[in-house]
């Protein structure tokens, strides 16, 4: 069954313009009573009087009112069709099949919506095609780096040796894990959580499992790593995700901080906010620049106060992960020089 909007499309003098389809429905409406009330009048029964005129009038008025606002709503078949569109396709990825033959500005809408969906699936397919592709090809090497470090630990009578070889092997099975998480992720066509892999944890137990992971790489700068627990409640993140976003930040931390000084995680509470700070006394920046350490090819990418290689990469997947936790990652600092502080805060 054809809907108001398609009826009145066939119309050829409306056909073309959404808004005249208004217009003409609106115009009828107006006129609608008053037509009935001259009708009225020139047929007008003997015994007419003003309160028939003011009774008739009424009806025609409510009637003319009630078929013109049922007509109008039928017009916003092309609106309430695109926007069922766009959700199926945001929750269920379900392709629409929007009309994209009508010629006036909702149908040139339904068109765009169309044609955009279209394109952007293909996109998203071909983008999982590369992550196909890229899965297999980032597994091999971490691979290899187990399979080394358990030849090690297998091989080696030298306890450093073998110390450094559980190192390696428990680090490249964090990766593994990091990696299948992004590739879930990226399976998903977007960049967000189901709420089932949320989980309520303590960050203090994050924080302790973070200087762990580096109490090796801080001791030989000879950095303390310290924290300091104002809040003692819990938040609600992915926990391996959240934990590699700390581990990003204490990796940056030490190194670029200069040898004898001090990296201090906190967690505190501010406005309704839960905040944890990384701080840290090393090379620091100009203000200006802040913004610019989130880019994903940032140009103010350096070297570590030991000569340690940065990409840059690992803040800008940082402030992502940590948006799609309904948070933010700010940076600040008083100069070159003067330390850096990177703040995350959850609502």
């Amino acid at each position: 069954m054809k809907s108001t909007y398609e009826k009145l499309s066939s119309i050829k003098i409306i056909a073309s313009s959404y808004t005249f389809k208004f217009l003409f429905i609106a115009f009828l409406g107006i006129h609608i009573p008053l037509i009935g009330l001259i009708v009225f009048v020139l047929f007008k029964p003997d015994n007419l009087n003003k309160l028939s005129v003011i009774g008739i009038t009424l009806l025609f008025t409510l009637l003319a009112t009630g078929i013109t606002l049922y007509i109008l709503n039928g017009l916003l078949f092309p609106l309430r069709k695109s926007g069922a569109a766009l959700l199926q396709y945001r929750q269920k990825r379900i392709l629409p099949d929007l009309p994209t033959h009508y010629p006036d500005e909702a149908g040139r809408l339904m068109q765009n919506i169309q044609f955009t969906i279209t394109e952007l699936n293909d996109l998203l397919e071909e983008k999982k095609d590369m992550t196909s592709l890229l899965s297999h090809d980032l597994r091999i090497p971490i691979r290899n780096v187990k399979t080394l470090s358990n030849l090690l630990l297998n091989q080696s009578g030298d306890e450093s040796v073998r110390e450094l070889a559980e190192m390696i092997r428990e680090s490249a099975d964090e990766q593994t894990k990091l990696l299948e998480d992004i590739l879930d992720i990226l399976r998903q066509d977007h960049l967000f959580f189901d709420s089932a892999q949320y989980q309520k944890v303590d960050p203090a137990e994050i924080i302790d499992e973070t200087l762990n992971s580096f109490d090796a790489a801080a001791k030989q700068k000879s950095i303390r790593l310290t924290k300091e627990i104002e809040w003692l409640g819990k938040i609600e993140v992915q926990p391996e995700l959240f934990s590699q976003v700390l581990k990003n930040l204490a990796s940056n931390a030490i190194k670029f901080s200069y040898t004898g000084t001090e990296v201090k995680f906190k967690v505190y509470q501010k406005e309704g906010k839960t905040f944890i700070d990384i701080k840290d006394a090393g090379m620091g920046f100009e203000q200006h620049v802040a913004e610019n350490l989130f880019d994903r090819f940032t140009k103010n990418g350096r070297a570590g106060t030991a000569g340690e290689p940065s990409t840059g990469i690992g803040l800008y997947l940082s402030r992502k992960i940590v948006r799609h936790h309904n948070g933010n990652l700010v940076a600040r600092s008083e100069g070159a020089g003067k330390g850096a502080v990177f703040s995350i805060s959850l609502n």
